[in-house]
């Protein structure tokens, strides 16, 4: 998962696949190799290989989650949902993330709870009033003290600014853009790869929509503040052919937006913060309606 985390795809392909199989030795499925499983299922959707991703966590679908480490319950009931989602079962996404939010209230389970929050705003499903004004009147993203604390606040900007995006208003969508500024800049200081290339997406797609959105005061785009449009960031790769695909679903009246990157050895700031050999990844992002 650190690896994974770090955007190292292939030693994390490696991790998760020879845990499959260590784990199936005994010739059928184990719940180990299901937790397995579940991972590389979600490693799977982020390169867009979602029949694959579909087979390993519908295997997974048994899983419990008796105490086990979160990651496992995000990506069975979150990714599994979008997944179904995007292959055009929303029905059954939503179910799964039903019985995901009856296991967050009955456990106490924060992360999953505002991670399902944050898919069923993608998805373009219903959420309480109280939780849409608690998600809007959040203050801009800082950087927290700990792994668990930093994704529940990157998961409710990120579902603060879909929000934002829906209104459809150019106040709306300043707003968004505002914060999506603010949540790539403090993730830029940070060591998490990952985070960051979903915040960059993000705040891409914000910039997209307000170059296509008249401002407030009619006097046309080009009076606007020129921001930059993001570089899709730095990545660790496996080798020196190594690429990675994210696909992130965009919500209701979006069919998605992919970012395949290319990689060219070059050295980084990452290099001399974490002493990890980084290579500087541009992305190419296509989104389409």
């Amino acid at each position: 998962m650190a690896a994974w985390d770090r955007l190292d795809i292939g030693r994390a392909e490696e991790y998760f696949t020879a845990a499959i199989t260590v784990a199936q030795r005994s010739g059928k499925p184990t719940y180990s190799s299901k937790l397995a499983g579940s991972m590389l299922g979600g490693l799977r959707y982020e390169q867009g290989r979602l029949a694959e991703a579909q087979e390993l966590l519908d295997a997974a679908a048994g899983l419990t989650h008796n105490g086990g480490p979160m990651d496992f319950a995000l990506e069975t009931y979150c990714t599994w949902a979008r997944v179904l989602a995007l292959r055009g079962n929303v029905a059954a996404a939503e179910e799964r993330l039903a019985r995901g939010q009856r296991l967050a209230e009955q456990r106490s389970l924060p992360r999953l709870a505002t991670r399902i929050a944050n898919e069923r705003i993608r998805l373009g499903l219903p959420i309480a009033d109280s939780l849409r004004e608690q998600l809007l009147g959040l203050s801009p993203y800082r950087k927290q003290d700990n792994k668990i604390d930093g994704q529940i606040a990157e998961l409710e900007q990120d579902s603060a600014i879909r929000l934002l995006l829906g209104e459809g208003s150019p106040a709306a969508h300043e707003l968004a853009l505002v914060r999506a500024e603010k949540l790539v800049t403090e993730l830029e200081t940070e060591r998490h790869p990952r985070a960051l290339v979903r915040a960059q997406l993000l705040y891409a797609r914000c910039l997209l929509i307000r170059a296509r959105i008249p401002p407030a005061d009619g006097r046309g785009n080009r009076d606007r503040e020129a921001r930059p449009f993001p570089t899709i960031s730095t990545s660790t790769c496996s080798g020196d052919s190594a690429t990675f695909r994210v696909l992130t679903s965009f919500g209701a009246g979006w069919a998605g937006a992919s970012a395949t990157s290319s990689c060219a050895p070059a050295e980084s700031r990452w290099r001399e913060r974490s002493g990890f050999g980084r290579r500087r990844c541009r992305a190419a992002i296509r989104i389409r309606r």
